[in-house]
């Protein structure tokens, strides 16, 4: 069984940390309301975030992203993309072109738009996953 949380309700847990931080004089993280409010609604309190459980539907084929774009928002409210690759010749920091050796290229791999994800520390939550563009020869 998995746990889906709303964009909605984690955009909320966003805000509470900033709420937080300014009234306490210190950063407040995300992390730190979202597992809160997680436990709070585990445990039928109130909180900013409901929790809907479901069981995941069977695929008859891994997901793989190899070759796709990722767009993510970060923790912090960035928004990225990274394009993951199979060979690490193919790698261009700069262009954020991950492999699927890198901690990020792999935890991309095999992701779901909506996801949430934990990469170094942070959450990603999966916004749009883009196909490689098809030539067409002539």
């Amino acid at each position: 069984m998995k746990t889906n949380i709303s964009y909605f309700d984690l955009s909320n847990c966003r805000i509470q940390a900033r709420l937080e931080s300014m009234k306490a004089g210190r950063v407040v993280t995300y992390t730190e309301v979202l597992e809160r409010e997680l436990n709070k609604a585990k445990n039928n309190q109130k909180s900013l975030i409901d929790i809907v459980y479901f069981v995941p539907e069977q695929e008859d084929k891994p997901i793989s992203n190899i070759g796709k774009t990722i767009i993510v928002e970060q923790e912090t409210g960035n928004i990225s993309r990274y394009t993951v690759v199979l060979n690490s010749n193919e790698v261009n920091p700069d262009l954020n072109i991950v492999s699927t050796r890198s901690n990020i290229g792999r935890t991309l791999k095999t992701v779901k738009i909506d996801d949430i994800v934990e990469i170094n520390s942070q959450l990603w939550h999966i916004l749009d996953i883009i196909e490689p563009s098809k030539t067409i020869s002539a």
